[in-house]
Parts: C-alpha cells; sequence; structure tokens
C-alpha cells in the first residue's frame, strides 16, 4: 500500500517482499503453491496530476503439477509491471481490458478469445485507485496468474513429437521385395511403349 501524500514530492522506489503467506492466498484458485523462495516485487511510482504511473517488475517462485507426471515442477514467475492508475471506482471484469497472459510455448495470449481486438500496452495498463492510498495487491496477483505456464512440464522429459505437413512413414509407399524387382522392370517398360 502507498499513500498519495508520500509520492508529492517526485518519483518514489519501492522494494517488498513477498510473503508466502500472500502468495497461497494469491494461489488458492490454482494448481500452484508457493515455492521455498521468498518473491519480491520493485515499483517506481510517478505521479503525473492526479494519475500515477508504476511500473517495476515481480519475481515469484511457485510449484506446480507437471501437464504428463503430476510430478511437482519449480517455476520461476517473472513479469514486467506497468500500471496506469486514474481515481475512480475499480472497474468490473467486463469493462476491465484484458491483458495478456503466456501460453504453453511462452508466447503471450489473450485471456478473452482470439477474436478480441488485442489491446495496446497503454490500454491494457489502465486501472483505477481509490481515495488516498493505491493498494497493488490485486494487481500484482493479477499479473503472477496471467504469468503462470498453462502446461507446467518437468525440464527432464522428451519433447513430445510434432506432426508435421511432410509424409509419415504410414504416407510412404512400401518398399519393394527385391525379388519382384523383374516384374516391376517389365511393368515399367509396357507403361512408356503404351504411352508411344
Amino acid at each position: 500500500m502507498v499513500r498519495l501524500p508520500d509520492l508529492e514530492d517526485g518519483t518514489r522506489d519501492y522494494n517488498w517482499k513477498i510473503s508466502a503467506e500472500w502468495l497461497a492466498a494469491a494461489l488458492s484458485e490454482t494448481d500452484a503453491i508457493p515455492g521455498e523462495q521468498s518473491g519480491e516485487i520493485q515499483a517506481q511510482f510517478i505521479k503525473q496530476g492526479a494519475e500515477i504511473v508504476v511500473h517495476g517488475k515481480m519475481s515469484a517462485f511457485v510449484i506446480m503439477p507437471c501437464a504428463r507426471t503430476l510430478e511437482p515442477v519449480p517455476i520461476e514467475i517473472e513479469s514486467d509491471i506497468f500500471l496506469m492508475l486514474s481515481p475512480g471506482s475499480m472497474r468490473s471484469d467486463k469493462a476491465k481490458p484484458k491483458r495478456r497472459r503466456r501460453n504453453e510455448e511462452g508466447k503471450k495470449q489473450s485471456m478473452a478469445d482470439s477474436e478480441d481486438p488485442e489491446l495496446e500496452e497503454s490500454e491494457a495498463a489502465r486501472d483505477y485507485y481509490q481515495g488516498e492510498q493505491v493498494v497493488l495487491d490485486p494487481f500484482i496477483r493479477e499479473f503472477l496468474l496471467l504469468e503462470l505456464p498453462a502446461f507446467p512440464l518437468r525440464s527432464d522429459l522428451p519433447p513430445i513429437p510434432t506432426t508435421g505437413n511432410g509424409p509419415s512413414p504410414e504416407d510412404e509407399p512400401p518398399k519393394l521385395d527385391p525379388r519382384l524387382a523383374p516384374l516391376q522392370a517389365i511393368a515399367e517398360k509396357m507403361r512408356k511403349d503404351s504411352k508411344k
């Protein structure tokens, strides 16, 4: 929590540890649990008139079940923090822009349907604060949840073979029995003669 009067002098830097208790509460609706190491938030607050710009980094350590073996997988979560906060009421989830999350390949994807237009970073970062203080907890929780991998895997597992567009072994013609080679030669000669 940051008090607005503390930001009147200009830019302020903050550094907080993420406790295991807070992390457990933030992850309560997921398969993840806190890891052994504590997380950290580094944030810079800049007050511009009534608006507050927050940017920094968040890191946390969690444990999730492997999508293939269900064994515990330690995962380091890292996320950039970028918020543009205006005074006012908190928006509902329906009105709030959807931030981006990572899929199993590590690429950003929308939490909404793929048909939804992609928001500019500044639009997705816009949100609200209330009263004379800025509470980052709900925003940090959102950044944390969006960075959880959809399909965590143990690092020592072999990759799943991907299906390409090339011919599969099943599509390749069977190899000819060497004993039938003379017959094949005769068949090819007859085909050539018929085209003449």
